[in-house]
């Protein structure tokens, strides 16, 4: 049997300050203990992507890169939902995470906060 493939997941400075500018947003329109929840739940999400990174649809606004980005998706009501950005580096077999971007934002912006 081969040998799961495990890779390092990091976020990045700018990723973590949307990821408290998203946390804000739940505690301000959720109660504290679906807040909780929801916050611990995105990061449980996140750090699957240490098994299978490529399981992420390619986020094609941000496709003038020379690095691919892909996204998964966190469903935070039926109406909205966040983007978790990141890039694959396979030689380093690391995740890197640059964004938290909640879909009803202008996308547009994913552009400025991924370059």
């Amino acid at each position: 049997m081969e040998k799961e493939k495990k890779y390092k997941v990091e976020i990045t400075p700018e990723a973590k300050f949307y990821y408290f500018e998203l946390l804000e947003y739940l505690y301000k329109t959720h109660s504290p203990e679906k807040a909780d929840m929801k916050s611990i739940e995105i990061m449980n999400l996140v750090y699957t992507l240490d098994k299978n990174p490529s399981r992420g649809r390619i986020e094609s606004k941000l496709n003038f890169h020379e690095i691919e980005h892909r996204f998964i998706l966190y469903k935070i009501t039926n109406r909205k939902e966040v983007k978790i950005i990141y890039t694959v580096n396979e030689n380093q077999k690391k995740v890197i995470v640059t964004d938290f971007f909640g879909t009803e934002m202008d996308d547009k912006k994913i552009e400025k906060r991924n370059f």
